[in-house]
Parts: C-alpha cells; sequence; structure tokens
C-alpha cells in the first residue's frame, strides 16, 4: 500500500476537524443549552452524548455494510456525503427553536429531544465508515502518525467551537447551531474530493453478508456470531472487551463535565489567578461567570489533547500502540480520581493537564491498534462493532451516573461521577495485561451478521 501523501492526509483530516466541531458542541455546549429545559440528569446526560445505545446496535451494521459495497463515491464515501448534510439540516432546525425562561420542560422541550435524538443517529451512520477510511488508505506503519494529525484537527474543531460558544452563546445561540452545521457539510465534502479511495476486490466482494430472516433466528444468528468472532478474533474481541470498561467510565462523566466546572469549582480560585497574571484582567476575563468560565477551562482541556495528538501517535509508532495506550489510560483513571477532589481553578487545570495526554492516547491510539488486531477485509464492520463497545453500555452508564446525581449520593453532587469514571478506567488498564500487542498472522475471516 502507497503511503498517504501530506495533501490528502490534510484533506482526510478535514473530516476530523469537522467532526471535532459536532463532538464539542455535544458534550460542552449541549449540557447547558439543556439545562435550560429540564434539571433531569439522566435526559441530560443522554442527550448531550455523541452516541446512544441504539447506535450500537445499528453501526456493525453500518460498517460491515460499507465493507462489502462499491459506488463511483467509493465504498465509505456514500455513507458520509448524504449523512452529514441531514445532520446539518436538522442541527440549524434545532437552533431556530425557541427556550424557555426556566427549566420547566415546555412542550417544545420534546420536540427537541426528537430532532437531537435524529441528529445524533444519522451522524453516527456517516462517522463510522469515515474513521474506516484511514485504515484503508493508509500503512500499519504510518498509521499512528496519520491518526496523531487527523485527531489534532479535531481537537482543533473542538476548540473553534468551544471559543464561538464562549464568545457567542450568551449573545447569539443560533450562530453556534450554524457554525457546526456549515463545518460538517464542507469538511466531509473536502474528504470526499481530497481522499480516493482503494478498491479492493476479489475475496472481499466473495463474503456475502448472513441474511437474518424472522425475529426468531436473530438472537441465534448473534450468538453464532459472537462465538465466531471471539473464536477467530480473539485479540480484537477482547480489546473491544476493554473499550466497552473505559468507556462505560468516560460516558458517565462526559455530558457532566462542563457543569461539574460550574457547579463544583464555579469562580473558587479564579481571582487570585487574575491576580497572579494581570494579562488575563487585561482581556475582559475578570468578567466571566462561572458558565463562560467552564467553557473557557474546556477549551483549555482541548488545548492540551491538541498538543498532545502528535506526540502519542509517533510515539506509538515508536514503542507501541498498546504500551502508550495503556498508559494513556493509567494516567487519566488515576487523574480522575484526584479530579474529583479539585475544589480551585488551578487544581483542576492541574489535573486536566494529564487528563488531556490519557484522553489523547486513547483516542488517537485506540482505533489503529485495533487495526493491527484484525483483517483488513473487516476493517468497517470493526469500525462499528468498536462503535457498539463504546455505547453498548452508554444507557446504563447514563442511568447510574444521573441517578447518583439526582440522588446527591453523599452529597457529593458531580464528583461522584468522576469517581465513577476512575474506577472503570483503571480496571480497563488491568484488561489490557491479557491482550496481544499485535498479530503476527492472519486469521480466519468469518462473514458478519448483516440486515439482508
Amino acid at each position: 500500500m502507497n503511503r498517504l501523501s501530506r495533501a490528502r492526509t490534510l484533506a482526510y483530516s478535514c473530516g476530523q476537524l469537522a467532526a471535532g466541531l459536532y463532538f464539542a458542541f455535544n458534550q460542552y455546549v449541549l449540557p447547558l443549552y439543556l439545562e435550560m429545559f429540564t434539571s433531569n440528569k439522566i435526559l441530560i446526560g443522554w442527550l448531550s452524548s455523541t452516541r446512544s445505545f441504539e447506535q450500537s446496535i445499528i453501526q456493525p451494521l453500518v460498517g460491515a455494510r460499507s465493507d462489502r459495497t462499491w459506488t463511483r463515491f467509493g465504498r465509505r464515501a456514500p455513507y458520509f456525503l448524504a449523512m452529514m448534510p441531514l445532520t446539518a439540516a436538522l442541527l440549524v432546525l434545532n437552533g431556530l427553536l425557541p427556550t424557555p425562561s426556566k427549566p420547566d420542560e415546555p412542550p417544545v422541550f420534546w420536540l427537541v429531544v426528537i430532532i437531537i435524538f435524529a441528529f445524533s443517529l444519522i451522524f453516527n451512520v456517516g462517522i463510522d465508515p469515515y474513521y474506516a477510511l484511514l485504515v484503508d488508505v493508509t500503512s500499519a506503519e504510518e498509521r499512528g502518525a496519520k491518526s496523531g494529525f487527523a485527531q489534532l484537527c479535531g481537537f482543533l474543531g473542538q476548540f473553534v467551537i468551544l471559543i464561538a460558544a464562549l464568545y457567542l452563546w450568551s449573545r447569539n445561540p443560533f450562530a453556534v447551531w450554524l457554525l457546526v452545521a456549515v463545518g460538517l457539510v464542507v469538511g466531509f465534502g473536502i474528504v470526499a474530493a481530497g481522499v480516493r479511495e482503494p478498491r479492493v476486490l476479489g475475496h472481499i466482494e466473495r463474503l456475502a453478508p448472513v441474511t437474518i430472516a424472522g425475529s426468531g433466528r436473530l438472537l441465534v444468528r448473534l450468538l453464532e456470531y459472537a462465538r465466531g468472532l471471539y473464536a477467530t478474533q480473539r485479540e480484537a474481541a477482547k480489546l473491544l472487551g476493554i473499550r466497552f470498561i473505559y468507556q462505560f467510565g468516560i460516558n458517565a462523566a462526559a455530558p457532566f463535565l462542563t457543569l461539574f466546572l460550574e457547579h463544583e469549582i464555579g469562580l473558587n480560585g479564579w481571582p487570585e489567578m487574575l491576580a497572579a497574571f494581570p494579562f488575563l484582567t487585561a482581556i475582559g476575563l475578570d468578567q466571566v461567570d462561572p458558565a463562560g468560565l467552564a467553557l473557557m477551562i474546556s477549551a483549555i482541556f482541548l488545548v492540551l489533547q491538541l498538543a498532545w495528538a502528535l506526540p502519542v501517535g509517533a510515539l506509538g509508532d515508536r514503542f507501541g500502540k498498546k504500551q502508550v495506550f495503556q498508559f494513556g489510560l493509567l494516567v487519566m483513571g488515576i487523574t480522575a480520581l484526584a479530579a474529583a477532589g479539585a475544589t480551585t481553578v488551578p487544581q483542576i487545570l492541574i489535573c486536566l493537564l494529564f487528563l488531556g495526554f490519557g484522553n489523547a492516547a486513547q483516542t488517537v491510539l485506540f482505533g489503529v491498534y485495533l487495526a493491527d488486531l484484525i483483517p483488513l477485509e473487516r476493517v468497517g464492520e470493526f469500525t462499528g462493532l468498536s462503535a457498539f463497545a463504546e455505547t453498548g453500555g452508554y444507557f446504563l452508564s447514563i442511568v447510574v451516573a444521573g441517578a447518583l446525581l439526582n440522588w446527591n449520593l453523599f452529597g457529593l453532587q458531580y464528583r461522584l461521577v468522576f469517581i465513577l469514571t476512575g474506577i472503570f478506567l483503571l480496571a480497563a488498564v488491568i484488561g489490557l495485561r491479557f491482550v496481544k500487542a499485535r498479530l503476527t498472522f492472519d486469521a480466519p475471516a468469518i462473514a458478519p451478521v448483516s440486515a439482508g
């Protein structure tokens, strides 16, 4: 396979930049938006996620289907070319809806729920084939570095939307919705125009998907598929299980980060930072409120991840993807426990320095580490299975975290979910000891489950 040129690497990364706009809007801005409608933490957590339970069922089927289709636009491009404009249209529609003066769950809130559910589902139908495209067009030796550059662009997109929200959200929130929508259309359009997909023929086209006829056979087919998957792709299956564990913890905390910063940290320690760094006052940050400060700290978190993206990709290629990935989870788990006890802005900033490294490591290296363990003809399928591992326990994670917050167990409020996150991250580190770093042989392929 030829190495991916710089121009095509940049074109591919435009999609990650656009996705970064969407991810940051969901994780950091949408919780503040939803808090205007409802105080129910389970609803806020569910709707603020970039994934949800129903997608964990759909994504493996979408990924497997993209492995076995070809159009004049390619195998992966038709999915994101069709889905991202629809997502953008729904974002614009949601941005035009009126907002209430207090969180009393007015009738329009249920329209908001439906639209957010729809654009989340549609976005994810398009994003996983895009992720699979990176493996299609890169060699194993360069994949860590290319993923690092793409993720750097993704973190840049997240930073851009947070800065836009910091200055625009209180004055013109629709402009933020519109920025995300336009970014999706333009970014993924550049990917389709700038990255030529290799047309792989032969054995891949002969792998006909299994047809599931009748609901009575569905469970049997799924069980057969799961047994075959573990028998023939054991290391990859174990890694997906590890992803399920650590994402359960991350999903419990991620939707509540800005709310944690706003309500638990607030402005504590901020006057002291203003006194120590006068330039912060000179640029007007002495007037920031807790919500604005929460967005600003989130932006700093993204800058730290952006700074780590290229180094962790290069470190993964140099020292081993598994080793750097595992170390990142370890750092992240320990720091999450420390962050749960933070009470001031300086303390949380120190924690975010280490969390930035850990999150960059798992973000950049998981997909390329998984690619070392699977047959290349099943990349789309395993990208979908990765989505299942990421979100299969999401709903339970949000229910647990939301219920703990609603009950205010032990009076810990948002701190409790970060303790939960740290525990699951450390459990994943232990589990990784039982996964091989890289296969040295090609495991036999099995046909994936398909809807038809």
